[in-house]
């Protein structure tokens, strides 16, 4: 746009004096008249002004650079040159450091510097001029401390002289400080962790915030300057501490304490893993309990069933992917010990038939989400789920209907419920009941066409945690149609899985296995693997 406007504005002026020109020229009828009329206009004009004053005379102005000059077409001055701004660059001072020995740190301002390489080597840095501290760590050598005040273009030369330590330590943590006994896996466990200055023995004790002992370990062998012991928060019957604050404290094989920590354990924080079929809880029987805001689980699998390979495919193989995250909640909205959430899943799942003769129509895939909404927490929990799933079929004329099976997976449409879960010690018990309305219904009819339907749920499962293994059962039964009256539907499904959390890291691996039966009894079952994350 801006290239003809220029070319425009060059071509005007030039325009002009074409025009001008053209209207002096003689012996044009045109240039005649245009001649006459400015006669004309200047015997006007001088009558005119022989009627009025002379106005004075102005004293003539400079013409700016930038001012177009008479006669010319446009010219403009070129910019002025960029101001050139010369900072100073304050000096610095260098740091030599002689012969630091191997494996020994320099921290500078207590940020790690510079590492020892040993053979009598001389390191150098550069530093801004003022106040430094300087310190030297090594494991078996006290820590060197030393300030120094450099001024600029300085070199300072430092030969750290260290001596050997007795047996201490720096600190003592718990990662992480805060934790639940109760989740199983590494999520229920913490790390304490020595820091070192030497080696040595030492014995770890447990204490309430009474000064009570509540568990001491056997004597350690600290032979490096960072030893880390497991904890799970149980005391020395196994029982799982009962929430609070708790001192860590060592002590060498003197019985002398040479370092103290703390840290904290919580009841009822855990939102255990799961498949992610159903959310959180069982296959079927979905949590009551949200997970904790900045919680975060992804897990993905597969289940399969085979069928008679006479017929149209081979079985069935379901993918699913999922996730799960706590959002923190206004204020005031959870009644509860624990930071009101909610939480927030999607899934996706595709159902696939393969084989020589599979039929294309069956296949499918659908996109769920859900949303939490604790009403109360505890030992008994309650909450409000909303869930939708949209599922695709390739084929939905009247009369070719999808696979009426729905197990683990939710049947495309809109459904609530009030899941209640109930929490004691190592067992949870999961009732859910639900109201689900959709334009299929997950029936063996094959008259059926799509409408309008509506039918209820009842779910319910348990979950026993031993160690790092959660076993898991859970069933639903499934209504008729609400235009039908209340009755109970085919098929019934049923579903087992087993949990292993991994006790050095959120990894989960879950075998399941589920079954349907009509009410011919006829049953078939479907098994699978899944794995997932937990952060």
């Amino acid at each position: 746009m801006l290239a003809p406007v220029g070319a425009a504005l060059l071509f005007l002026p030039a325009l002009m004096l074409v025009l001008d020109s053209c209207a002096t020229g003689r012996g044009s009828t045109f240039s005649s008249g245009v001649q006459g009329e400015a006669a004309a206009a200047r015997k006007s004009g001088e009558a005119d002004r022989k009627k009025q004053p002379p106005e004075p005379v102005q004293p003539r102005q400079p013409v700016a650079p930038s001012t177009p000059h008479p006669g010319s077409v446009f010219w403009f001055a070129p910019p002025p040159p960029p101001a050139v701004v010369y900072v100073p660059v304050p000096l610095l001072a260098t740091l030599v450091i002689q012969g630091l020995p191997s494996g020994a740190l320099l921290l500078i301002d207590g940020l790690p510097r510079l590492y020892g390489v040993g053979g009598g080597l001389s390191l150098a840095t550069s530093l801004s001029p003022g106040h430094h501290e300087l310190e030297v760590r090594l494991f078996g050598m006290d820590d060197l401390r030393q300030s120094l005040d450099l001024q600029p273009g300085e070199s300072y030369s430092f030969a750290p002289q260290l001596v050997p330590s007795a047996f201490a330590l720096r600190e003592v943590t718990a990662q992480p400080p805060v934790f639940d006994p109760e989740d199983p896996g590494s999520l229920g466990r913490t790390r304490l962790v020595l820091h070192a200055l030497a080696p040595g023995e030492a014995r770890l004790e447990i204490l309430d915030a009474q000064g009570n002992s509540r568990i001491e370990t056997k004597i350690v062998e600290v032979s490096r300057a960072e030893t880390s012991l497991q904890w799970d928060g149980r005391d020395r019957l196994g029982r799982p501490l009962p929430p609070g604050a708790y001192d860590i404290v060592v002590r060498d094989r003197a019985g002398v304490e040479v370092g103290r920590g703390s840290v904290h354990v919580e009841g009822g924080r855990y939102t255990r893993s799961s498949t992610l079929y159903s959310g959180g809880g069982t296959l079927f029987a979905p949590t009551a309990r949200a997970m904790e805001a900045g919680g975060v689980e992804i897990a993905g699998g597969f289940m399969a069933h085979t069928l008679d390979a006479s017929g149209p495919s081979f079985g069935r193989l379901t993918l699913q992917a999922a996730y799960r995250i706590g959002v923190a909640a206004v204020p005031g909205m959870v009644r509860g010990t624990e930071s009101p959430s909610f939480e927030l899943g999607f899934s996706s799942m595709g159902i696939f038939h393969p084989g020589l003769y599979s039929n294309p129509s069956t296949d499918s895939f659908n996109l769920s989400g859900y949303a939490l909404f604790p009403l109360f927490q505890g030992q008994v929990s309650n909450s409000f789920l909303v869930r939708y799933t949209w599922g695709s079929f390739i084929d939905t004329n009247a009369g070719t209907w999808p696979s009426p099976w729905d197990g683990p997976t939710r049947f495309p449409g809109l459904a609530i419920g009030l899941p209640i879960e109930i929490d004691q010690d190592n067992l949870r018990l999961f009732v859910s009941p639900e109201f689900e309305v959709s334009t299929f219904y997950p029936g063996y009819d094959p008259n059926l066409v799509p409408g309008f339907y509506a039918w209820g749920y009842l779910r319910a499962g348990f979950e026993l945690t031993v160690d790092d293994l959660s076993l898991g059962l859970s069933g639903a039964l499934r209504s008729t149609n609400i235009e039908e009256g209340l009755g109970l539907a085919y098929p019934i499904a049923a579903g087992f899985e087993a949990r292993w959390h991994s006790p050095d890291s959120p990894f989960v691996l879950s075998f399941m296995a589920s079954g349907e039966f009509d009410a011919r009894s006829s049953w078939y079952l479907n098994s699978g693997v899944t794995a997932g994350f937990r952060l």
